[in-house]
């Protein structure tokens, strides 16, 4: 039993020996700062690595597109009295023109709608003078006209209008000075009063 345990204790012994010696360079050698640093957070392929702030942030643009606060457009300046002599003048140009249009183009009810429903015609109202033209246009296969020498004035807030008249109905033809009274309603110019004279020349 002695030897056993001598033996075995001198067994150890020389483990000891060579197992420390061994150990205690292998130790020497370890990083352990980087052996107990904590592991790195793994990113994603599909995350960016760059800090948030990273990202460039929009510049604030207050005005919607297509507008530029810093070119505002310029005031617009009232209408001067020429200005609204012009605007009448295009305007009763353009009323005459679809007037005789609507003539011309034998159109009865484009004519009518032109006249005040209480209109005085050459001593007809709205209904006679509806009769006349429709006997008119049924009787005349051409009807053609020219107005020259147009001319306004305003006259207790209503427009007259003279014009001399040439017609041309089929082989009759005549020359008259025509006088009409407008009044302006929400759907443009009527007409409340027509004269017509033979044009003295």
């Amino acid at each position: 039993m002695d030897i056993l345990t001598n033996g075995k204790t001198a067994g150890c012994i020389l483990l000891l020996v060579l197992v420390v010696p061994v150990a205690i360079v292998l130790l020497s050698d370890m990083d352990f700062d980087r052996l107990f640093q904590p592991k790195p957070h793994e990113v994603p392929e599909h995350e960016s690595t760059a800090p948030y702030y990273a990202t460039p942030t929009p510049e604030y643009n207050p005005d919607p597109p297509g507008y530029n606060s810093y070119d505002p457009a310029p005031p617009t300046e009232p209408p001067t009295k020429s200005t609204e002599k012009s605007i009448i003048a295009d305007e009763l140009s353009q009323f005459l023109a679809e007037w005789e249009r609507s003539q011309e183009t034998k159109n009865l009810g484009y004519y009518m709608e032109f006249y005040h429903r209480g209109v005085d015609c050459r001593n007809m109202d709205y209904t006679g003078l509806q009769h006349y033209q429709t006997r008119l246009f049924d009787e005349f296969y051409n009807i053609e006209l020219a107005l020259t020498n147009a001319h306004y004035r305003i006259v207790e807030e209503k427009i007259e209008i003279t014009f001399v008249q040439e017609m041309i109905l089929d082989d009759y033809y005549d020359v008259g000075f025509v006088t009409m009274m407008l009044i302006e309603s929400e759907h443009g110019y009527v007409i409340v009063k027509e004269s017509w004279e033979p044009y003295q020349y």
